[in-house]
């Protein structure tokens, strides 16, 4: 999937998409102490070719999922809440992410005013669904 798509599930065009690097073998790469990228979603291209090149080097390329910074305390917007459940059926599952869910609103409710709980994205993984609201 193309990274613009991806990450406009929790960005507008305009926000700030933070992206962090983390060195995936330290031990090979002692000196990558490293590294954190900020841009808009529409300009989310340009630092492609650099993301390519770390991750090449065997480092881990993640996104900030909540908004507003780099972060616990910079973090303003909360965009999404991943919950994931290995065991149990479906409907199973679905019910213990109903409740999950509800425990994170009212933990978040304290940050933030606005927080929705709505369901956007369920992915099935090798043990289980993920569901994932925006």
């Amino acid at each position: 999937m193309e990274i613009k798509k991806f990450l406009s599930a929790f960005y507008g065009e305009s926000d700030d998409v933070c992206i962090r690097v983390f060195s995936d073998r330290k031990a090979e790469d002692p000196e990558f102490k490293g590294q954190k990228y900020t841009d808009k979603l529409s300009n989310i291209e340009n630092i492609m070719p650099m993301l390519k090149q770390h991750n090449e080097k065997h480092r881990g390329v993640f996104f900030v999922v909540n908004g507003g910074g780099h972060t616990d305390e910079e973090i303003t917007t909360v965009n999404a809440q991943f919950v994931e459940m290995d065991t149990g059926s479906f409907e199973e599952q679905q019910a213990n992410i109903e409740i999950q869910l509800k425990i994170n609103y009212i933990r978040c409710k304290s940050v933030v005013d606005k927080v929705s709980v709505v369901p956007k994205v369920i992915t099935n993984n090798l043990n289980g669904f993920r569901q994932e609201p925006k």
